[in-house]
């Protein structure tokens, strides 16, 4: 279960309370952890409503709400020599575990509102993380009925506001 950093009840009122062309976008990103021998991630999903205003033709955008959770798991990859992380592939997937549980906590309350689901892996095929693409890609469309979600560099709510928050710059 997420920890939001509000109640979820306050979150859904800000959703139900948006204009009907805000944008709603999932994200989750992760940061590794040591400390006197213990070692762990901060998963820190987010929802950003991205607030709109306007009809017809002249909608505006003027920035988002952003809403967070931290989870705390322990981790038990390695950094091998070459800096990589031995279990890359396991924390990509709990990343995308943690955004389709926001989702769902949240999709009976986004109606006809715009929905996004950004996912913190590089497509480009020269990039480590892009070795879970596949596999993101198919648990997210098997999950929602088909949607194919955004990754990186499209993935803002996970590159950006899901960073920010796991690396301690927002609450």
């Amino acid at each position: 279960m997420l920890k939001w950093n509000v109640p979820l009840e306050e979150i859904k009122e800000h959703i139900r309370s948006s204009h009907p062309k805000s944008v709603i976008m999932f994200g989750c990103d992760s940061t590794r952890r040591e400390s006197k021998g213990e070692v762990w991630a901060n998963y820190a999903t987010v929802v950003c409503v991205r607030r709109a205003s306007g009809e017809g033709d002249d909608i505006v955008y003027h920035g988002s709400r952003v809403f967070g959770a931290i989870n705390k798991l322990p981790d038990y990859g390695k950094v091998i020599r070459s800096g990589k992380i031995a279990n890359l592939r396991m924390r990509l997937m709990q990343e995308v575990t943690y955004v389709l549980e926001a989702y769902e906590e949240l999709k009976d309350v986004i109606e006809d509102r715009e929905w996004e689901i950004h996912i913190d892996i590089n497509s480009k095929e020269d990039a480590e993380s892009h070795t879970a693409l596949a596999e993101a890609r198919g648990y997210v469309m098997g999950m929602t009925g088909g949607y194919s979600p955004e990754f990186k560099p499209n993935a803002l709510a996970a590159s950006f506001a899901a960073d920010m928050w796991a690396r301690g710059f927002m609450d």
